[in-house]
């Protein structure tokens, strides 16, 4: 396993595990609820990489992103400043109970 920051060349595998996660996560919630394009997602996840105070890692096995987790950094205006926030974190399905 490899864990790295994620860059632009990642929003594929990204987007792919955020969509596959949220499906499978909430599967009895109405579709209207979860239903997010795959377009709309690779824009906030291309937004997120290019956020300075945004941050995301991966996590690869043989080669594929499997994992990845966002993070909010708080920049010197903030009472928090210098920590940092899980934004999000997904997993890949089939990886689910591992």
């Amino acid at each position: 396993m490899k864990i790295r920051i994620a860059d632009a060349s990642d929003i594929d595998a990204i987007v792919d595990i955020h969509l596959r996660s949220s499906k499978a996560a909430y599967a009895n919630l109405p579709a209207s609820v979860v239903a997010v394009s795959a377009g709309s997602r690779r824009i906030r996840w291309g937004e997120a990489l290019a956020e300075p105070h945004s941050l995301v890692w991966v996590a690869e096995d043989a080669g594929h992103v499997v994992v990845f987790c966002h993070l909010r950094i708080f920049g010197a205006e903030s009472p928090d400043a210098g920590s940092a926030e899980i934004v999000s974190l997904y997993l890949d399905p089939p990886r689910w109970h591992q």
